[in-house]
């Protein structure tokens, strides 16, 4: 499984991270705590997550998929909502879309930072 990033996106993620962040790419579920909603509606949601590096991630982000940035964690389950060559990139007013070969997974993927969250809950 491969996913392309475009430079657009790369820029666009490269404003929330730094040495110390972590990217997960994520299935918008319910199932972990970066999770916020889970959809019950027959639509795949995905998100960009950006945590610190010692956030926890691993007890649900069990897999990576390839990416243009390294890999990325995902729910190992999440991959059967996605196709083997994907890209992300960013339509024409600015959103960022997933898209395969044959047709667009997802054409409102948005960037989660999440550290945000923990800062708020550690004061």
């Amino acid at each position: 499984m491969q996913l392309k990033i475009d430079e657009g996106v790369q820029q666009e993620i490269a404003r929330y991270t730094d040495e110390n962040s972590r990217i997960l790419f994520l299935y918008e579920d319910g199932v972990s705590p970066y999770s916020h909603v889970g959809e019950i509606a027959m639509m795949i949601s995905m998100v960009i997550i950006i945590i610190d590096k010692d956030q926890p991630y691993l007890e649900w982000f069990d897999d990576t998929i390839d990416t243009t940035m390294g890999a990325w964690p995902v729910k190992g389950y999440s991959k059967a909502y996605l196709d083997q060559d994907m890209e992300l990139y960013i339509k024409p007013f600015g959103d960022i879309a997933l898209k395969s070969e044959s047709s667009v997974i997802d054409d409102t993927v948005v960037i989660r930072d999440e550290r945000v969250a923990k800062k708020v809950l550690s004061k």
